[in-house]
């Protein structure tokens, strides 16, 4: 907690948090192990096509998130992202800040011997509305949504195979407004080799469940699919190719996603 509590580290991470934009939830390769720095940038853009029977709207996002570990048996993670959007859908265009996310809990590694290790993230946190609800498409969601989940990493004793899962659960507070709005679990597992000290690649799934009304039952199931490249010259840097196409939906938008990601581990 020392570490956590330090200036620079602090003002490391608030700068950071509140330039970032990114999707927070936990789909990548070992996400859930700590970081080899304390302190781990992300910076990236993220496309989406979303279609339904109305019309299809396609979205833009640069994606800056900023991560921070302490300890390495045990300690702590942060996490915040605030997207930067742009958005068209149905003729209309918008731009602009999203909603904040801010996340936080324990962290920790399990040494398993020959079987290998397990390493474990828990964490909660909110979505602040920062994001304009008025315009349209929309920025933000206008409500606070409580988060709470865990990720965790298994990996082989040469730390080359992995499987890593992801749990969320999201409760929309919708203050000021009448209307409801459904909680959802967010959900993933992806499956990863590393194939030397340059490339990794993986496949998943990850999907999206409503519950409550007034979309009970409603989900989105994804494929996703998972290429890391890191720099020989200088491992701090990596870059990241991911690709999502829906393969079963209930009342959810067809999705495909395509994002590229540059990350850089922070030395101390």
């Amino acid at each position: 907690m020392k570490s956590l509590k330090t200036p620079l580290a602090s003002a490391a991470l608030l700068a950071t948090t509140l330039l970032s934009p990114m999707q927070t939830k936990a789909d990548d390769f070992i996400i859930g192990t700590r970081g080899p720095t304390p302190i781990q940038f992300d910076h990236g853009i993220n496309y989406t096509r979303r279609e339904t029977t109305q019309g299809a709207s396609d979205n833009w996002i640069q994606s800056n998130v900023v991560k921070f570990w302490t300890g390495k048996e045990l300690g702590f993670f942060a996490i915040g992202a605030l997207p930067y959007k742009f958005l068209e859908a149905n003729g209309m265009e918008s731009s602009g800040l999203g909603d904040l996310t801010l996340k936080l809990g324990p962290r920790g590694t399990l040494d398993l011997g020959k079987q290998g290790s397990l390493h474990w993230i828990t964490s909660a946190g909110a979505s602040l509305p920062v994001g304009d609800a008025e315009t349209r498409p929309a920025l933000g969601t206008g409500r606070y949504d409580f988060k709470g989940g865990f990720t965790t990493t298994w990996l082989d004793a040469k730390k080359r195979n992995e499987i890593t899962t992801a749990f969320e659960y999201t409760k929309p507070v919708t203050l000021y407004q009448d209307r409801a709005v459904s909680d959802e679990i967010n959900a993933g597992f992806i499956l990863g080799r590393k194939l030397n000290e340059t490339w990794r690649i993986g496949a998943g799934l990850r999907g999206t469940y409503k519950l409550g009304e007034p979309s009970d039952g409603d989900y989105i199931l994804k494929a996703r699919t998972l290429v890391r490249y890191t720099f020989p010259q200088n491992k701090m840097w990596h870059l990241e190719l991911i690709a999502d196409k829906s393969i079963a939906t209930r009342n959810m938008p067809e999705e495909t996603m395509g994002a590229v990601l540059a990350r850089y581990n922070f030395k101390h």
